[in-house]
């Protein structure tokens, strides 16, 4: 999915191949402004590369997740991380992992899993720390009265 910045200081008709993620907005959006985004966080500032400061990093791993699609049933999850060009997804609770080559096959329609084992191993490794327990499946936090009441008057719930 594309990722278009548009607003005063960005150059129009920029391209960039590298991929990004959502992660990139707040560290691009502070060094837009001048400020340094806290070192914790796993985005870069995508502003420096148009600004010639620095290139993008290639092959930086990019995460994807989802707890909802169309035809979900309760309780499954999506995860995926790409590579240059390969990309690793996973669900649960089918524990299934497929493996594509995006260069060749953009539309993800020839799982190369089996025939790519180290390449899936690899990139299982990157993963493998996020999947963890989904926020669809998260245990319920109960609010308090106060808190219900402070959400009904901004509109959030009925």
């Amino acid at each position: 999915m594309p990722l278009l910045i548009s607003g005063a200081g960005i150059p129009h008709g920029i391209r960039v191949a590298e991929p990004v993620s959502l992660v990139d907005i707040f560290p691009t959006v502070t060094g837009l402004l001048g400020l340094e985004a806290p070192p914790v966080l796993e985005g870069i500032d995508l502003s420096r590369s148009w600004r010639g400061r620095a290139p993008l990093p290639t092959g930086r791993p990019v995460f994807f997740e989802t707890d909802w699609w169309l035809g979900r049933v309760e309780g499954e999850w999506k995860r995926a991380v790409q590579r240059g060009p390969w990309k690793l997804h996973y669900a649960h609770p089918q524990e299934a992992w497929e493996l594509y080559d995006l260069a060749k096959d953009p539309g993800e329609h020839e799982d190369l899993a089996a025939r790519e084992p180290e390449r899936s191993a690899e990139l299982r490794a990157l993963l493998a720390p996020r999947l963890g327990e989904s926020a669809a499946t998260a245990p319920r936090v109960e609010s308090s009265a106060d808190e219900m009441e402070q959400l009904r008057a901004l509109g959030y719930v009925e």
